[in-house]
């Protein structure tokens, strides 16, 4: 079975040492991601800081319902309690119950990796579903197209790749006041408007048509 690695710090996928593109990579050489405009070295950082906190949480206290009882467990950062208090209210209210997170995948046919958040399923239903987490501290009544994009055309086909039968996807905005906004991912076009932009990407790479890339022989697929 091929081996797939992760390099946090430059963000870098690669696959029996080969290197691949991330699905950040893609849709920000297609056009989806504004970079700088929506991205600064301190939401990165935040946003690492909020992922790895409430992973942390539903490792340490998975059956912690309030702020309250994490920190009898756990110590959390004075800027980082309130993105974790959303994230409690959100499994507590929605019953979200995760079964993993943060593991680097990769989907074969596509060349492409990635590392969805957090995936698990809703006691309600069963349904089985990825959850992307985000800090944005504003947004209007969808997602960012490239957070749909993302969750519900990458990570999906992703996970069932790798062994869970993901059938949604939910965006989950954590503002860091405590609250939560939460945005299902329904358009059915997703997977295959993501997998599109893999093939151009790919294309474009082939032909020395997108820079920074280490090599020709990197993205060959």
């Amino acid at each position: 079975m091929p081996i797939l690695t992760f390099d946090e710090e430059t963000h870098a996928y690669r696959l029996d040492g080969r290197w691949i593109p991330g699905c950040t990579r893609i849709l920000s050489d297609m056009g989806y991601v504004r970079g700088a405009e929506y991205f600064t070295e301190e939401s990165r950082v935040r946003g690492r800081q909020i992922h790895r906190a409430c992973h942390l949480v539903d490792l340490h206290a998975p059956e912690a319902e309030t702020l309250e009882e994490v920190l009898d467990v756990m110590d959390l950062g004075t800027t980082i309690q309130p993105y974790v208090a959303g994230w409690l209210w959100f499994k507590r209210s929605t019953g979200f119950v995760p079964v993993g997170h943060e593991t680097p995948l990769y989907l074969a046919d596509m060349n492409v990796a990635g590392t969805p958040d957090v995936w698990g399923y809703f006691r309600s239903n069963a349904r089985r579903t990825v959850v992307d987490l985000k800090s944005w501290k504003s947004q209007g009544p969808k997602p960012k197209r490239a957070s749909e994009l993302q969750v519900n055309g990458g990570y999906k086909p992703m996970l069932r790749q790798a062994g869970f039968d993901a059938q949604d996807a939910v965006v989950v905005k954590l503002p860091g006041d405590g609250s939560f906004r939460q945005y299902p991912c329904t358009n059915p076009l997703d997977e295959a408007i993501f997998r599109s932009c893999c093939f151009v990407w790919h294309d474009r790479a082939n032909n020395k048509l997108i820079d920074g890339l280490e090599g020709p022989s990197e993205v060959e697929n």
